[in-house]
């Protein structure tokens, strides 16, 4: 079984010079995301799990130490799921 990541659809979006901006009403708080992260949520337009995210980092930036990448990743991904601008499920 396999955990699919995906955006969370019930926020609102606005991207400013290439940063995403995301109000959850419910909570009234405003989430920045920066460059890694931005790219990440745009990734996830399309369902994916974590080690296809990570994948395609280590595609765009091969001379980046790959464990640093990797554990940056995972942060930006935990950091969303908690935040929850990010969903998960099971598949």
């Amino acid at each position: 079984m396999q955990t699919m990541l995906m955006q969370n659809r019930n926020l609102i979006i606005r991207e400013l010079d290439g940063d995403v901006f995301i109000l959850d009403e419910r909570d009234k708080r405003i989430h920045h995301l920066n460059i890694t992260a931005s790219a990440i949520w745009r990734f996830l337009e399309t369902p994916a799990r974590a080690n296809d995210v990570i994948a395609i980092f280590r595609h765009l930036y091969p001379d980046a130490d790959q464990r640093q990448l990797k554990k940056s990743i995972r942060q930006s991904l935990a950091w969303m799921r908690r935040k929850d601008i990010l969903h998960s499920r099971r598949q």
